[in-house]
């Protein structure tokens, strides 16, 4: 992938943005934009004839990555819509209009989230705005994106407010460009920008100061630039622990919870609107918040929420719109959690991380139960039989055939496993190319791909590092023989070879490789540790070990198709019989560590259909379980019934596909 950032100037560029804001805002968000033209598919404003627009282009694929855009004072008049939703009026005074930029229309194709598109058009934006003379950038950042715009550098001006009548809260922040020595104070990454002579000694943060009450410098944690997207903010001094941690040592949680930013919503304002697609959850440090479905001045509560409770976790769980309106009845503080916020405590504290998610589970089970009630005695008056949930037959014993849990030759289909197998590489590839480079993989080493399959994995090594050898170990031979003549056709055969070997069986010598790296490999494998040992065996002290694998236990589908649950149950136990695990993900570090490397660590990849196309998802997650059942002569009808299901979701808007994907790694002592 090379990314290129350039203007947009011409009106066939600019039409294509607008289709590609439409694309993102209107489709993938589903955000109510009232300037959206949902007859011809495009996403426009009154701002964008007078802003430049940036745009990323994926020069490999031909198509738009990211966008945003950005209109100087310098260049355009800014109109007063916009200066008094801004609150620009005393800036136009002092430091005056030329010294002043906005942004908006920030966003990145879901496909490409996680890589360097962002940055890469921050980057671009802030290049220009200092060629212009511009000291101070303006905008409004949606909560969940508070943290992450904090530690760029911008801080908060004014008071939160809502843009459009069906918009989310929206923080209006203020980013003093030439400010460096705050900009070095949080960790942002553009302090890099200025040199000493170039700052402005922090005159735009006292002008802001002087010129606005709501102006302060939160509380920020510095990061390195590689987490510059996920740095933290402002906290409370005087926060408690609410119930969802309930049982946690305050001293093991505070260090974490210290940094997360909190905001002051004032009494009447709705933090949430019933409707809107708006990501993040929180907890109410201060004051009240009404739950409510009505959207009139006088709405009645169905709930009151007090200090300590947790709100918006259900549109954050689902990824649906919001259920109900949430408004703050009183002056009222709450802190911003962040997305993943359990798997997050996980990693860092596994036993914190974990009494939290009981927590959580517990108060959803809670609410959950209480709308049951509500439901019960709203339909007292009408009562409904339930029909009963069809008792699935008992399944016949698993024969325990002698073949592996994984050959290409045992399938009914192989061509269009092979297919899968392609698609499937296509999906992780950019992931991977950032995973490898954060793990400690570098050019001019050599690799060993363990179970190479058809060679995607070592041909994209290959690319990634053009002066590192490429080993592939392959026992099929259908599937060697097409990484060969593939290498040959791609002219790679000097550098990436491929041999005739298990994993078990490495046909190398001790300590001859730099790097290893196993894709969905071990899922098949009768012993994984033995496998681990022989890869550790092979690769020479202080070498690194990248593992990437499944783990069905945390699949979700929404709605859940009947006899999900007992096709997961048995697509597992089939695999389990032919030598494999379905889920060997959650144990991959502890294998790591069993076969003798140490420092194992495991990240999950949330793979949605929210950056991929659902049926496309359903495909690569399933197709291959089919196959195992049909082995293992447990597949019928009620099996083709389930993916049909499956498949057919991709017709409904409510539809959902969570696939978490584990990737572990390690090095050898």
């Amino acid at each position: 992938m090379f990314v290129r950032v350039q203007e947009a100037t011409s009106r066939a560029d600019r039409e294509e943005i607008y289709r590609f804001r439409y694309r993102v805002y209107v489709e993938e968000l589903k955000k109510p934009l009232p300037f959206a033209d949902h007859e011809r598919r495009i996403y426009t404003d009154e701002l964008d004839d007078q802003a430049r627009i940036l745009v990323a282009y994926d020069e490999n694929a031909g198509t738009i990555v990211g966008t945003v855009r950005t209109m100087f004072g310098a260049e355009t008049a800014f109109p007063p819509s916009l200066v008094d939703k801004l609150s620009l009026g005393p800036l136009l005074e002092e430091p005056g209009p030329d010294r002043i930029c906005h942004s908006g229309m920030f966003m990145v194709d879901p496909a490409y989230r996680g890589l360097t598109i962002a940055s890469q058009l921050v980057a671009t934006m802030y290049r220009i705005a200092y060629e212009v003379g511009a000291l101070l950038e303006i905008c409004i950042s949606e909560l969940a994106l508070v943290r992450p715009y904090y530690q760029m550098g911008y801080r908060p001006f004014a008071p939160p407010f809502r843009p459009y009548e069906s918009a989310g809260l929206r923080v209006p922040l203020a980013w003093t460009l030439r400010d460096r020595d705050y900009l070095q104070s949080v960790g942002s990454p553009f302090a890099g920008f200025l040199a000493p002579e170039m700052s402005d000694s922090g005159a735009m943060a006292a002008i802001l100061d002087r010129r606005y009450e709501d102006f302060r410098s939160p509380k920020v944690t510095p990061r390195k630039l590689g987490e510059f997207w996920s740095a933290v903010a402002h906290s409370s001094p005087a926060f408690r622990p609410p119930s969802i941690f309930e049982g946690v040592d305050r001293e093991r949680i505070d260090p974490y919870l210290e940094n997360l930013p909190t905001l002051q919503v004032p009494a009447g304002q709705r933090f949430y609107t019933r409707g809107e697609n708006e990501k993040g959850m929180g907890l109410l440090l201060s004051g009240k918040l009404g739950v409510t479905l009505d959207d009139g001045p006088d709405p009645f509560l169905f709930a009151v929420l007090t200090p300590g409770e947790l709100f918006g976790e259900m549109a954050n769980f689902l990824s649906s719109g919001r259920s109900a309106s949430l408004l703050a009845l009183e002056d009222s503080e709450v802190l911003l959690l962040p997305d993943g916020l359990v798997e997050k405590l996980e990693r860092k504290d596994p036993e914190v991380g974990q009494a939290v998610r009981r927590n959580v589970t517990a108060l959803l089970a809670s609410r959950l139960d209480a709308m049951n009630h509500r439901v019960v005695g709203l339909s007292r008056g009408n009562p409904e039989r339930v029909r009963p949930s069809p008792v699935p037959p008992p399944a016949p014993p698993v024969a325990r055939a002698k073949m592996e849990s994984y050959s290409i030759a045992t399938l009914e289909d192989s061509e269009a496993e092979l297919d899968r197998l392609e698609q499937q590489a296509a999906v992780g590839q950019e992931i991977e190319s950032v995973w490898f480079r954060r793990i400690g993989f570098e050019d001019s080493r050599t690799f060993l791909d363990i179970g190479s399959g058809p060679g995607l994995t070592s041909f994209l090594l290959a690319r990634l590092f053009p002066r590192a050898r490429v080993l592939g170990v392959e026992p099929e031979v259908r599937l060697r023989a097409r990484a060969v003549e593939r290498s040959e056709e791609m002219g790679l055969q000097e550098r990436v070879t491929f041999m005739d070997g298990t994993g078990e069986a490495l046909p190398l010598e001790a300590d001859s490789v730099d790097f290893v790296y196993c894709r969905f490999l071990l899922q098949h494998v009768s012993r994984p540790v033995g496998l681990l040992e022989e890869a550790c065996r092979v690769v020479r002290p202080g070498g690194i070990i990248g593992v990437m694998d499944v783990d069905d236990g945390g699949i979700v589908v929404h709605p859940e198709p009947m006899g999900f649950q007992e096709f997961q149950r048995r697509v597992y136990e089939s695999q389990a019989t032919l030598g494999g695990d379905r889920r060997v993900g959650r144990k991959l570090a502890a294998l790591l560590e069993e076969a003798g490397f140490e420092g194992a660590r495991t990240d999950v990849l949330n793979i949605s259909s929210h950056v991929f196309p659902i049926q496309q998802l359903a495909d690569l997650a399933f197709s291959f379980k089919a196959q195992t059942l049909r082995r293992a002569g447990l597949w019928d009808e009620a099996d083709e019934e389930l993916l049909d299901a499956l498949q057919n979701l991709a017709g409904r808007p409510d539809a959902w596909l969570y696939v978490p994907v584990f990737l572990a790694h390690a090095r050898k002592p």
